[in-house]
């Protein structure tokens, strides 16, 4: 694997461009069943270090330029919960492992390796300022001295613990990114993206944005209102996101925790990765330079981040070398209807036409006639005649009846998050039956939801 940006620290990496995060560890860790789903704990740092670092090298081979230490909710306070403890291992034994095996991943790759803190349960139980900087600072102790190159505070609900986290990082001399956890409405104590962003960057942080709970739709629109504060207070740090890989629309404060199917049955809300290119280059446009994912991001999230701005970063991830973007690795398929699919990807959509004299006995050629792009979907494709030709004519094995239109592939890219197939013939249409719901009714369904737990 070719090491790029190796030696640079993560303000000389962001200066020069774009820096790609990783995904999400916990859920995934809980998908392969080694976090226990009900309190989140990442254990598996000290107790299956080898599972970590599998799930930190699929980051890194899909794109990533950052790697975090697995240590969400590893304060002291999270281990220890009512009177149980949570875990065998103490907070100084996971963060000191999860900072072995993110270096020991990173170094394979030219990654920076990012000390991670996370809100902890004192904040919540009003012990105050000093009780929870002493939680943070015994965290901090630890990735100081295992020479993290950077820390991240992430997943904070409320600005006033944020600043609290910011103040004791800051003391390390570390550079410091901050991202909250918190949409349009703004944390949980009603202060405003905007004075979040503020606030956060007053205090300290270098790279200053968002991550967790929102899909990148809100996550985005909420970034939007967040630079808006910082550039009318003056204020340029770095702008960072790291969304869900969820579609939730109609959540509120409580994001997607609020969805009937969190957390164990949210695969039906899962992004694609057409989502995510998208996703990326709006992120991009709009001003972010580290541009990641949290919950829900797999590896193939974070190499579709990589591919969209290969350009601009000047590199492809390693995973490319099994996949090309926008479906093009279907030219290889042998099967017919799938190499069609790939023009349904590059154009937006596809129409499959002919005649059975065209092929003789046997068989009918489809020569592939792209059609205006779908509104709203993806941008309107270069003229076929600008566009080289990429295979030859898909060949149906049967010939069809006069008048046979045959169309397949991805319907409504980035917006409709199912696949849909079509044959048309004289009679009435065969229609695959939809796997997952419409993003309009998955917004309906939020809101009705989010209407209960506020009422």
């Amino acid at each position: 694997m070719a090491i790029s940006g190796q030696g640079k620290g993560l303000l000389e990496r962001l200066a020069e461009g774009v820096v790609v995060g990783d995904g999400g560890m916990v859920m995934a860790l809980e998908k392969r069943g080694y976090v226990n789903g009900g309190p989140w704990t990442p254990e598996a740092s000290a107790e299956h270090p080898e599972a970590v670092k599998q799930l930190h090298r699929e980051f890194l081979r899909a794109g990533s330029d950052v790697l975090q230490t697995f240590t969400h909710y590893s304060s002291e306070d999270k281990l220890t919960r009512g009177g149980r403890t949570l875990s065998k291992f103490t907070s100084r034994e996971i963060n000191d492992a999860a900072c072995r095996n993110a270096r020991e991943v990173a170094d394979e790759g030219g990654a920076l390796v990012a000390g991670s803190i996370t809100q902890c349960p004192s904040y919540w139980e009003g012990k105050g300022k000093a009780v929870v900087q002493a939680q943070i600072r015994e965290q901090l102790q630890v990735f100081v001295e295992n020479k993290v190159d950077f820390i991240q505070a992430e997943f904070f609900e409320y600005v006033e613990e944020m600043e609290w986290a910011i103040e004791e990082a800051v003391k390390t001399g570390l550079v410091v990114s901050a991202t909250m956890a918190i949409g349009e409405k703004g944390d949980l104590a009603k202060v405003s993206p905007g004075q979040c962003a503020v606030r956060m960057a007053r205090a300290g942080a270098k790279v200053v944005g968002l991550n967790c709970k929102y899909d990148p739709d809100t996550i985005l629109r909420t970034m939007t209102a967040m630079k808006e504060a910082l550039d009318a207070e003056g204020l340029k740090p770095y702008l960072m996101t790291q969304p869900n890989g969820f579609h939730v629309p109609g959540v509120g404060r409580l994001g997607y925790a609020a969805c009937p199917e969190f957390p164990f049955a949210m695969e039906a809300r899962v992004l694609t990765r057409f989502d995510v290119h998208k996703y990326a280059r709006a992120a991009y446009e709009m001003g972010v330079r580290y541009i990641g994912g949290c919950c829900g991001f797999e590896a193939y999230h974070i190499r579709a981040i990589a591919e969209e701005l290969a350009t601009e970063r000047g590199k492809w991830p390693a995973a490319s070398e099994k996949h090309k973007p926008w479906g093009e690795d279907l030219r290889l398929s042998t099967a017919d209807f799938l190499r069609a699919s790939f023009f349904q990807v590059s154009y937006g959509a596809v129409w499959l036409s002919g005649r059975a004299s065209d092929s003789g006995p046997g068989g009918c050629e489809f020569e592939p006639r792209p059609v205006a792009a779908m509104p709203g979907r993806l941008p309107r494709p270069p003229a076929p005649e600008s566009r080289p030709s990429l295979h030859p004519p898909v060949r149906h094995p049967l010939p069809p009846p006069p008048g046979f239109l045959f169309s397949v592939g991805l319907a409504d890219i980035g917006h409709v998050t199912y696949l849909a197939l079509e044959i048309h013939t004289t009679g009435p249409p065969i229609r695959q039956p939809s796997r997952r719901k419409n993003p309009k009714q998955l917004e309906e369904e939020d809101c009705q939801v989010q209407e209960m737990i506020e009422a």
